[in-house]
């Protein structure tokens, strides 16, 4: 299940979560992928929608 969804510009790097324990994996997806993927709440389908769109709208 996704917990949290962040909107970032990406150069460089490998993404680990920081305390195993807590966080089980790291994937990066775009807005498109998240949404829909399976195992995404629709609130947070929502907020990535919402997002995209202001995103677009801004020229971003």
């Amino acid at each position: 299940m996704l917990a949290d969804h962040y909107i970032v510009n990406w150069k460089s790097g490998t993404a680990i979560p920081a305390d195993p324990a807590e966080v089980a994996a790291v994937r990066w997806m775009t807005a498109s992928e998240a949404i829909a993927h399976p195992e995404t709440p629709p609130w947070t389908r929502l907020g990535l929608a919402l997002a995209e769109k202001a995103l677009l709208e801004r020229g971003w």
